[in-house]
């Protein structure tokens, strides 16, 4: 358990580079369980349970004490196993192989380069309209088949993006959405679908008035908890969480503090 802050970083710091992490729990705990103990400790790795596979006993690791870790390279190759904190140094080290870590690539075919330099920069309609041209001149397989990984990519990011921002505006925290679309509004994203149709769907939240209450009551809901954190007892800070519900009933911000005061 002393591990998991270790873990915890290592993830944080490379999740978006290429690494998969793994908690796997062998010691008979249900996965409620254990999700619920990651919860309470800040865990956001994926998390599995040990059912019928053998994997613990593999090249006799059943003999060690847990935690016991195993790194594998991105050519599906374990290349460390073992205790203590050795494992990081050699995660490092197989993330360096990848040349285009956000596409999961060790390399790519020559005529995708690129594009893939673009997708890593961020420049993700330059990426994918880069790639649409070499998959239409298909000059060989691997290119065509790099080309579509390419197109993939993108789409995955840009779905991912939207339906983040679809999820923040149902929760009403538009302090949150407001900022990814303007991201999504940007260059980066002009000429891809949802990116050109952000520009007017800021606008439009722009000019709404629940939105701009909601807004006012974030910003309010901030300030209130940066004053909190001044004040010497838990009765002045309930009290004045109170006073900023009454004032901004209605809103997500007020039935956030709400939450937490039942809670």
């Amino acid at each position: 358990m002393k591990a998991l802050p270790s873990n915890q970083a290592m993830w944080e710091a490379h999740k978006d580079r290429g690494l998969h992490m793994f908690l796997i729990d062998c010691q008979g705990t249900s996965l409620e369980d254990s999700q619920k103990y990651a919860a309470q400790r800040g865990l956001t790795m994926p998390i599995a349970i040990h059912l019928e596979c053998d994997f613990i006993k593999w090249d006799n690791a059943e003999r060690l004490s847990l935690p016991y870790s195993y790194v594998v390279g991105p050519d599906g190759k374990v290349v460390w196993q073992g205790r203590g904190d050795g494992y990081a140094a050699k995660v490092r080290e197989q993330l360096a192989r990848l040349k285009y870590p956000s596409l999961r690539r060790m390399d790519i075919a020559p005529e995708l380069v690129t594009a893939a330099t673009q997708f890593e920069a961020g420049e993700y309609a330059a990426a994918r309209a880069g790639a649409e041209k070499v998959k239409a001149a298909a000059p060989n397989e691997t290119a065509v088949a790099d080309a579509e990984h390419v197109i993939a990519a993108v789409d995955d990011h840009v779905l991912k993006l939207r339906l983040r921002i679809d999820e923040l505006k149902a929760d009403r925290k538009y302090h949150e959405a407001i900022p990814l679309l303007e991201k999504l509004a940007g260059k980066q994203y002009k000429g891809l679908e949802y990116g050109d149709a952000a520009g007017n769907e800021l606008k439009e939240l722009r000019k709404d008035k629940q939105v701009q209450k909601e807004l006012k009551a974030w910003e309010q809901w901030k300030l209130t908890q940066e004053a909190n954190r001044k004040l010497k007892t838990e009765e002045e800070r309930k009290a004045a969480t109170q006073k900023f519900i009454k004032k901004h009933e209605g809103t997500a911000a007020a039935d956030e503090a709400q939450a937490g005061l039942d809670g």
